[in-house]
């Protein structure tokens, strides 16, 4: 099973929409965080809202600190970037959780919910 990603910027909200199916590695997210920093049409004060109810995720613990050192040198071109994922799978939402309690990125934040709704909720605050 291969991952679609989709992405669809909504200027005015200043809110990047991204949809993940499939199956997703650090590969995958790696090429992710890679394109955040190559990207100069999004806001600097970003906020993702990033619907993976139906990704596969394969991440592991030892996979962490690779994706903090990959944010911090891409994110050096934000102000802020608020990000929210919704899962729905019990493995990708703990993965999450780490990722939440492990950020010490101080322009990056980042939260797991399991709706749309909660999530939208937190991005506006």
């Amino acid at each position: 099973m291969q991952s679609m990603v989709e992405n669809k910027y909504d200027e005015n909200e200043g809110i990047l929409y991204v949809k993940v199916e499939g199956v997703v590695g650090i590969e995958q997210m790696i090429n992710a965080i890679d394109g955040l920093g190559n990207n100069n049409n999004l806001s600097r004060n970003l906020k993702i809202l990033e619907d993976a109810r139906e990704a596969y995720i394969t991440l592991s613990v030892n996979d962490v600190p690779l994706i903090f050192e990959k944010l911090k040198i891409n994110l050096k071109n934000y102000k802020s970037l608020k990000h929210a994922v919704i899962h729905t799978d019990p493995l990708a939402t703990a993965m999450a959780y780490l990722v939440e309690n492990e950020n010490n990125i101080e322009n990056y934040k980042f939260a797991v919910f399991n709706t749309e709704q909660a999530a939208r909720k937190w991005l506006k605050n």
